[in-house]
């Protein structure tokens, strides 16, 4: 069975290429540019991974995943944070459901194996560069 992945972000260009990325390798695919339109979609869709931008119009991303970590037809759905904000490591901490973050903008080749490894259900490693240097 295909598995279905749901992007959400107002940014045209990336919805569009996640988009034709993820259908080009094979899985099904539902966007939504604006944070009002997810949860309806969800009921409908029922997406295996959510892969979610935290700055949207209507309803934003962490708002959405406290609303949909209280939904127990939709606590269980993994989730991917995007966003263009500095420290998103720190910010997806209070995201239950987030395997990974990936930092806008995303790098081509590291977003479907990203994906691939949050639906297999494995937590990854942050995709953003370190801000810093390490202190010892």
């Amino acid at each position: 069975m295909t598995q279905k992945v749901m992007v959400v972000d107002d940014d045209l260009s990336l919805l569009h290429l996640s988009k034709t990325i993820l259908e080009s390798t094979g899985y099904e695919v539902l966007t939504c540019d604006n944070g009002s339109q997810v949860l309806p979609s969800i009921a409908k869709f029922q997406p295996d991974l959510l892969i979610l931008d935290l700055m949207l119009p209507g309803i934003d991303g962490y708002s959405l995943q406290v609303e949909l970590a209280k939904r127990p037809e939709t606590k269980d759905i993994p989730i991917i944070v995007i966003s263009g904000l500095a420290r998103i490591e720190t910010l997806i901490a209070k995201f239950p459901k987030a395997v990974t973050c990936m930092s806008k903008p995303w790098k081509i080749p590291v977003f479907p194996e990203n994906v691939k490894t949050a639906l297999a259900g494995r937590r990854q490693p942050s995709s953003r560069p370190p801000l810093g240097p390490k202190r010892a």
